[in-house]
């Protein structure tokens, strides 16, 4: 099973680098033959109209921009306090983090990692987000250390710093999913998300809110 994702990882990335191999590169640098072969084959002026969009589509689909630009400014360490709702009208428990967030795959994706407690016990958390340049949307992934699924969301993120993202997350208790949605904003100079999903009897409940504090 492994075996076969990967050569079909292999195939995926030998047509692109047909599609992205620069023309005439192989001629200019003997150290990549195989860029000369296919220049040969795919000369400039041979290049029919569809390659040519089809390679203007897969160079705009992965050109960081604007939106990946903000997901950058929000790079850096920070002090968490987070208070969550395990019951509708239960008093709060409060904990403290830390988080650690880096732009990857050339300032393509924010990744962050989260650590802190759990109901007593040590947390760690690894989420995602990037920019989608077809879907014109934002996604971000989440996983855990009390989890061994994977969350997904999408969403929108302004200049100001607020967001909407909306998706589901598995529930153990009950084998299937519930919906979430989380609510971003700009306290300052603190950024202030909150969490709210499907209560008891169907009616959406906040059950968490994380405050980041700037520390580098």
């Amino acid at each position: 099973m492994r075996s076969s994702i990967v050569l079909r990882w292999a195939a995926v990335c030998a047509a692109l680098v047909i599609v992205f191999v620069p023309v005439g590169a192989g001629a200019q640098d003997e150290e990549h033959p195989q860029g000369e072969a296919m220049a040969e084959e795919h000369p400039h002026g041979e290049m029919s109209a569809e390659e040519m969009a089809m390679m203007k589509a897969y160079e705009a689909a992965g050109t960081a921009g604007a939106e990946h630009a903000l997901l950058a400014d929000t790079a850096g360490s920070y002090k968490l306090t987070i208070t969550m709702w395990h019951a509708p009208g239960a008093p709060p428990e409060t904990t403290e983090g830390t988080a650690e967030r880096t732009m990857t795959l050339g300032g393509r994706v924010l990744e962050e990692k989260v650590a802190s407690s759990m109901m007593g016990a040590p947390f760690e958390g690894l989420g995602r987000t990037g920019y989608d340049n077809v879907r014109k949307t934002y996604w971000s992934t989440w996983t855990d250390s009390m989890s061994t699924a994977l969350s997904v969301m999408h969403g929108t993120i302004a200049e100001d710093g607020s967001s909407t993202f909306e998706g589901e997350f598995v529930d153990p208790p009950t084998g299937g999913t519930k919906a979430v949605r989380i609510e971003g904003r700009m306290d300052g100079d603190k950024e202030v998300l909150e969490f709210y999903e499907p209560g008891p009897d169907g009616t959406e409940v906040k059950v968490m809110e994380i405050v980041y504090e700037r520390a580098g």
